[in-house]
């Protein structure tokens, strides 16, 4: 017998077609028979990469075929004489690997019912050769399993829980889609438990005419059934069953938990500890949210009822659990008794309005922390010692712990401290610094460093791993009734920080050195914000007098103290300081040195014409510059021309001037460190010479008058001549 196969074939990775041919021995069943029977495996390329050439006899009765190809097989009767009755026959078919679908539809996969017996609906397809109808089974898990640790037996060729469901009348071998349904004969899980709350596994199984076998598969993604060990058929290829709760036990709650809250915010939602206004329901079944509202809880806490404020249900992955807040935080080691006030429903129907239940302490303590130099709300000042109290409102299992974390170092700590009981469920830890990174002179701010503190109470709750009660699991940085404060980043939210400096102050002066201002502004600067005391300032060698109470600061970094006419000479300065830290700093000093300086402007600077001169006066300098004015110096404007005067005599002359032209005057002062600014400008002034005698007097006389007249004098460069008409004067 020979067979062809032709179709596209996908071999590592190239897809092409070819066509071979190979050949196979079948034995007839007797001498004379003419009945040949034999059997081939066909392999699909596609799904078996192992599987290595049609040709090579090492694939023995197996030809490689891709889903959707033709096959041709030729058998060839020779009649071994030579004569022409030999036989010539061939059958074409195509090949299927691709297994038939499910769609199912009710019961709704992970559905709670109290109905015993639901009906099982859906629909199955197979689009290539279509159904073997008469394959099409509905297995369900009737055993009565509430732990459901056994899967549903829906190996291929097993009869265990295998039903055959009820398909659409003319449905028939080969159509492409059927829907079916099944309803159970018996109760379920199983007629003997009379009141069930049991999860019941169930598949569809179906096969084609080709032969290939489906399964229906609720989740895809997850693994498929494994092999049944030694069954020989095994459940390749089988999908994850769907599951149904049959439900006809009341709601009831089996843990009540101090602490425990939901955070919807990430996606899966996870549970939150150490809420001080939550608390966690857990029931034995699927909670219908629906029928959940506030006022169907209370709590009472000693004589006082509560009703929560705020109900969270039906949050995926916790459907069994409800989260509910009061109005007010409670203490750490607050505890209730939970008790239901409304009715509420499971997922089935099942409803309920009563139980109570004594709530457990899952809630850490809660503890305060405050800090000798500041409040642990916010960073406290600078220290060296630190005092860290520590307090409870409860009591704890054992001392709590404190750490101390360097800036940026957030994995390690960089120390602990002892934190000493002092009764009353206080503790103070004492933090001398020793042994720490404080800073140093190029760092005078020191080290910012965060604190937590780590407690637990005495609560008896079991906790294996992240697991409390055995099924409720915490994230896994969580562990119930202990409480941390605090951050091991400094710059986290909730972070307790301080800073550690160890450096005491320094004192930067100024001025230092020789300045010639006689009026400087002394800075004393710490770099550091301080507390200046015993600050003295004076001449160098003389009694140093107390400023302290003179100093002025924007900053309690820099302090200043303006000064005038200062002699020439040298002075000191000494000081105290203690920074925020409490480091202190003693007996600082520093000096400067005034020494001589240029003379200020004269002022009141005038001037009195001559002829081709000026004098002009002035008022000496308020300020000599320290050292006696050797000369003072006057310039003329315009010319420049200058006079002087030696020694303190304040006026001189000026010479050599244009008779009739306008100048003003400027001064400066000159003493041993050099010439200081000029002065204003003085008025102008413009030199003259003095007027000649008239001539030609001559006098006429009348009746009780003389008439005198004259003849006025030539004038001269820088005079004006003014005539002048003279009363009549009697002569007697």
């Amino acid at each position: 017998m020979e067979l062809k196969c032709r179709g596209l074939h996908r071999r590592e990775g190239h897809v092409y077609s070819r066509q071979y041919r190979k050949s196979f021995t079948i034995p007839e069943t007797s001498p004379t028979s003419g009945i040949f029977k034999g059997s081939i495996d066909l392999v699909d390329i596609q799904a078996s990469s192992s599987f290595r050439s049609a040709s090579t006899s090492a694939d023995g009765d197996k030809i490689a075929i891709q889903n959707g190809a033709t096959l041709t097989v030729n058998y060839d009767d020779l009649s071994g004489d030579g004569s022409d009755s030999n036989v010539d026959a061939g059958s074409t078919i195509t090949t299927e690997t691709s297994a038939p679908t499910a769609v199912i539809t009710t019961p709704v996969n992970k559905s709670s019912t109290q109905i015993r017996r639901p009906v099982f609906t859906g629909a199955v397809s197979d689009v290539t050769s279509g159904l073997d109808v008469s394959t099409i089974y509905v297995y369900f898990d009737s055993a009565d399993d509430k732990p459901n640790s056994v899967d549903v037996s829906a190996g291929l060729g097993s009869t265990t829980d295998r039903n055959s469901p009820s398909l659409p009348g003319g449905t028939a071998d080969g159509d492409s889609s059927s829907s079916f349904t099944f309803t159970p004969s018996t109760d379920l899980p199983s007629p003997g438990v009379a009141t069930p709350d049991h999860i019941v596994d169930w598949q569809v199984q179906m096969t084609d005419l080709a032969g290939n076998v489906g399964w229906s598969d609720v989740d895809s993604s997850s693994s498929n059934v494994s092999t049944s060990a030694g069954s020989g058929v095994g459940k390749e290829g089988r999908g994850q069953p769907h599951k149904v709760r049959i439900d006809r036990i009341l709601p009831g709650v089996t843990e009540v938990y101090t602490g425990f809250g939901i955070d919807q915010t990430v996606t899966p939602a996870v549970r939150t500890v150490n809420n001080a206004d939550w608390f966690e329901i857990n029931f034995n079944d699927v909670m219908d949210a629906s029928t959940i509202q506030t006022s169907d809880f209370e709590v009472v806490i000693g004589s006082t009822t509560h009703v929560p404020v705020e109900v969270v249900a039906g949050v995926t992955g916790f459907e069994d659990r409800i989260f509910a807040r009061l109005a007010t935080a409670q203490p750490g080691d607050w505890v209730g008794t939970f008790r239901m006030a409304g009715p509420i429903s499971d997922a089935a129907g099942n409803t309920t309005s009563s139980g109570s239940k004594v709530m457990k302490d899952a809630l850490g303590p809660g503890i305060t922390v405050t800090m000798s130099a500041g409040s642990a709300s916010s960073a406290p000042t600078s220290i060296t010692k630190n005092t860290i109290t520590i307090t409870s409102d409860e009591a704890l299992s054992a001392d709590p712990t404190v750490e101390i974390f360097n800036e940026g170092v957030s994995s390690t700590p960089e120390g602990t401290v002892t934190a000493v009981a002092q009764g009353g469920n206080t503790w103070v830890a004492a933090f001398d610094g020793t042994s720490f990174d404080g800073g140093s002179s190029s760092n005078l701010a020191g080290k910012k460093k965060a604190v937590r503190v780590t407690a637990s109470d005495a609560a008896t709750l079991t906790q294996t791993g992240s697991v409390v009660g055995g099924d409720t699991t915490l994230p896994a940085s969580a562990t119930v009734g202990v409480r941390v404060y605090g951050a091991t980043d400094t710059s986290s939210s909730g972070a307790v920080t301080f800073t550690l400096d160890k450096t005491p102050p320094a004192l930067t002066l100024s001025p230092t050195g020789n300045i010639t201002s006689g009026s400087p502004t002394v800075v004393w600067n710490f770099g550091e914000s301080v507390t200046p005391t015993n600050v003295k300032f004076g001449p160098t060698g003389t009694y140093l007098v107390d400023v302290t109470s003179e100093l002025s600061t924007s900053d309690n970094s820099a302090f200043s103290r303006a000064t005038s006419g200062l002699a020439l000479r040298g002075y000191s300065t000494t000081a105290d300081a203690t920074d925020l830290a409490g480091n202190f700093t003693g007996g600082m000093s520093g000096t400067f040195s005034v020494v001589a300086r240029i003379p200020g402007a004269p002022t009141g600077v005038s001037a009195t014409r001559g002829n081709t001169l000026a004098s002009v006066s002035w008022t000496a300098p308020t300020d000599n510059g320290g050292a006696a004015i050797s000369v003072y110096t006057v310039t003329s404007s315009p010319g420049g021309i200058t006079g002087s005067s030696i020694g303190a005599a304040a006026s001189a002359d000026v010479n050599g001037l244009t008779n009739g032209t306008s100048y003003t005057f400027t001064v400066t002062a000159t003493n041993s460190s050099g010439t200081g600014p000029s002065s204003s400008a003085s008025g102008a002034v413009a030199p003259a010479t003095a007027p000649g005698s008239p001539t030609s007097i001559t006098v006429s006389g009348g009746a009780g008058f003389a008439l005198v007249s004259w003849t006025a004098p030539t004038a001269t460069v820088g005079q004006r001549y003014r005539g002048t008409k003279l009363p009549r004067t009697p002569v007697y």
